[in-house]
């Protein structure tokens, strides 16, 4: 091979760089083509790399994402070939370190976990490789900072393939043995600026991971083991301000991790660390920018802590310090927007905590502040649009303040000036509909706020909103997302007819609204919002037929209801929040119809409540929580079929439930609640029986409801079951026994019912 070939090749290479620089893409590749030929055909290896590294990057820019991995999956094959046959060669380390870096952005960039798992699982053995190479090359030259730097590169890259493939727990040992080699790096070369930071950032991006996968105690190893080798810097350099502040967010992250793991005394240990470490800095710094943001940012997570065991008490005190700090922080002038913006979201997390715990006063300062720092934005054109919109959200948090502190005339005074940014910046950009939708928003919230005591100027304000809707619906008949809001104010309209028993007007607003929710499910089937809108509509719409006195109709839409609640609840395959809730609503509005006495409308809700219940539980009977909820389903159905006579129906649905209450018995036989839930079916079970007359199956029921609450009472004394279910057992036992001529067992039962009222009497005077 000639120096000719070799330094015309590098040309090429240059001249396709520049063209990639230009954005000439086309050219570029063209180029690049050519020279990877040329390169493959001389077999001049480290031209291909470079050839290949750079068509990976021209695919990146032009978004064909799948090519350029592609390439860079060349690119580590190559590469990895070389090193594995001369892995002293530093500059084969490099181009290594470059592929899987390459590889893992470009995974990164596709957010699709399956595609990172498969390449994981074909690389496998290559990453296995280069690690164990590097190991057995450290070993050798241990004190080779070369190596070490370039293994703590490679292996990063191959931790975050690993983590976006979601196995990075998995490679905890690998994520430690990173640490350890990046903190050999800092001892040998204690001058290298970069390695301390870079061992932070990919530190933290592994606990990230882990946390979104529940993996806390692989964080809490990580971070221990990250704050030992701060601490062990320090020791050398007490003065490096950059070691302390990672060791402070380390501190942090370690408070952070072991809160989330439950631990709230070695977290709130780990952030008084960190705040010792501010206090200090700001005794020799002055009034720092950075550590008084840091220092706010500490006191509320310290509050945090006490906040989510509701220790409101001992909470308050950092919150009002966060506040106060923020307060001398906003005195300072700040070289950065990005202290703008983050003491927007610290303000914005303290007003909630003062709201939350009634401390309304703080919470309106709060967001006064707020809206101070985004006006002092604007007037310096920071972010123009976005914190103007920033300001109308704000202003209506405040007007929501000011309601619960029963000022209506401020919050009045909010929701207008909310009005007037919208009409403002739709002056600059006339065509934005979701400035119009916002505009409908707040004139829906003033009709809300005017319908106590202005009945008029309330309907005013909800027509405005509707004429905004409607025109969107008109004029747009492909935009979406606004059609719960058009409902929702044609039905604050309906109320206003209520009083006046307007009922004909009411009925069409409701239907109005229903079709406008029709027709948005019809467009977005798969949008579950419109589902649970549409169930929520015509259960309204239910009840509004039932105080007309028109069962029939009401039934009807009670039916309709349930539908909807029942696609959303069936069709959607994966169980979210929203599913959770609405299974949980329809459970309570089935309970609530029965208190009534509404027995057509609560077996709707309550039969779906059952079915889904049970589906869920089946499918895992692990969760105690929906198997309570079937429990109290089945129990409330009951208790509908036993006072409605029909005691078929009522063993009907325990005779089906009957082998999933078998199982759940035998997997929580530690738990109150669920012995509770099962006993009582049981003992329904047994009074449906009686009733029927079927008093051999009764007497079964009833004996194995109280031999099951005994059991658990022996197995666990400090337990207390409730004796209400105890005095339901013993009275429903006592008529089962008259009923069948056994006189005085039956009133030995009701001495035991009597004394369990009278527990219950004492408990409730307690």
């Amino acid at each position: 091979m000639s120096k000719q070939v070799v330094d015309s090749i590098f040309r090429s290479l240059r001249s396709a760089s520049l063209q990639l620089d230009k954005g000439k893409y086309e050219k570029a590749l063209k180029l690049l083509e050519k020279t990877e030929q040329r390169a493959k055909a001389e077999n001049i290896l480290e031209l291909i790399h470079m050839s290949l590294m750079l068509k990976g990057k021209v695919y990146e820019d032009t978004d064909r994402l799948k090519d350029a991995m592609d390439i860079y999956e060349e690119t580590l094959a190559s590469s990895s070939g070389l090193f594995f046959k001369e892995p002293e060669n530093t500059c084969i380390q490099e181009a290594l370190s470059d592929s899987l870096l390459c590889l893992a952005h470009i995974l990164g960039e596709m957010h699709m976990f399956w595609m990172a798992e498969c390449i994981c699982d074909k690389n496998k053995t290559i990453f296995n490789g280069i690690c164990d190479t590097y190991k057995d090359l450290i070993v050798k030259n241990p004190e080779e900072v070369d190596y070490l730097n370039n293994y703590s590169k490679a292996s990063s890259s191959i931790l975050v393939c690993y983590m976006l493939a979601r196995k990075g727990e998995e490679h905890l040992a690998l994520a430690i043995d990173i640490i350890d080699a990046y903190g050999k790096v800092m001892e040998l070369d204690p001058d290298d600026p970069d390695i301390p930071l870079t061992l932070f950032e990919m530190a933290e991006q592994f606990g990230t991971l882990c946390q979104d996968n529940d993996s806390i105690g692989e964080v809490i190893q990580v971070y221990e083991r990250l704050t030992e080798i701060y601490e062990k810097a320090l020791k050398n350099n007490p003065d490096d301000e950059e070691l302390i502040n990672l060791l402070m967010g380390t501190y942090g992250m370690l408070g952070g991790s072991y809160e989330l793991n439950g631990d709230s005394e070695k977290a709130y240990d780990h952030y008084s660390r960190a705040l010792k470490i501010i206090e200090i800095q700001l005794i020799e710094h002055g009034d720092s920018p950075y550590y008084l943001l840091h220092l706010s940012k500490l006191y509320l997570k310290i509050g945090m802590l006490f906040f989510e065991p509701y220790e409101h008490d001992n909470a308050e005190p950092y919150y009002l310090k966060a506040l106060d700090v923020i307060e001398e922080l906003l005195k300072l002038p700040l070289e950065s927007d990005i202290y703008f913006d983050e003491c927007i979201v610290l303000l914005e997390e303290l007003a909630t905590f003062f709201a939350d715990s009634e401390l309304l006063n703080e919470a309106i300062h709060c967001y006064m502040q707020q809206i101070n720092i985004c006006n002092s934005m604007i007037e310096s054109g920071i972010d123009v649009t976005e914190t103007k919109l920033s300001v109308a959200e704000t202003l209506k948090q405040l007007a929501e303040i000011y309601i619960l502190d029963d000022d209506p005339e401020k919050a009045k005074d909010c929701y207008e000036k909310e009005i007037a940014v919208y009409e403002n910046l739709l002056l600059e950009e006339p065509d934005e509909i979701d400035y119009e939708l916002s505009i409908a928003g707040t004139f829906n919230a003033l009709g809300c706020l005017y319908s106590d005591h202005d009945e008029e100027l309330s309907r005013v304000c909800y027509e405005k909103a509707v004429a905004v809707c409607k025109r969107v619906r008109v004029q747009y008949p492909e935009y979406t997302g606004y059609e719960v809001n058009h409902a929702r104010v044609l039905q604050n309209i309906a109320k206003l007819h209520d009083s006046r028993e307007e009922y004909d007007a009411e009925v069409s607003l409701f239907q109005e609204a229903i079709d406008v929710l029709q027709e948005a499910e019809k467009r977005l089937p798969e949008d579950q919002l419109y589902a649970k809108e549409l169930g929520n509509t015509y259960n309204e719409f239910a009840d509004l037929y039932d105080r007309m006195g028109n069962k029939d109709m009401s039934l009807q839409y009670h039916s309709s209801a349930v539908g909807a609640f029942s696609r959303l609840l069936f069709d959607n395959g994966e169980m979210n929040a929203g599913i959770s809730f609405t299974a949980m609503e329809t459970l309570v509005q089935g309970s609530y119809y029965l208190l009534k006495g509404n027995y057509g409308a609560a077996r709707l809700y309550l039969d779906l409540a059952v079915r889904f219940y049970e589906n869920i539980c089946t499918q895992n009977i692990n969760n105690l929580s929906n198997a309570e909820c079937l429990l109290t389903a089945l129990n409330d159905i009951s208790t509908l079929y036993y006072d409605s006579g029909s005691m078929q129906d009522a063993v009907k649905d325990y005779i089906r439930c009957l082998p999933l209450l078998e199982n759940m018995m035998g997997i929580h036989s530690d738990d109150d609640g669920v012995i509770d839930h099962i006993s009582l079916a049981y003992a329904r079970m047994g009074m449906a029986y009686s009733a029927d007359d079927e008093f051999e199956l009764s007497r079964q029921a009833f004996e194995k409801s109280m031999a099951m609450r005994e059991h658990f009472i022996a197995q666990n004394p400090e337990n207390v079951l409730n004796p209400e279910n105890d005095m339901m057992n013993f009275e429903g036992y006592a008529d089962l026994l008259l009923k069948m001529g056994k006189t005085e067992e039956a009133d030995a039962y009701k001495v035991k019912a009597e004394d369990k009222r009278r527990e219950c009497e004492e408990k409730e005077n307690e």
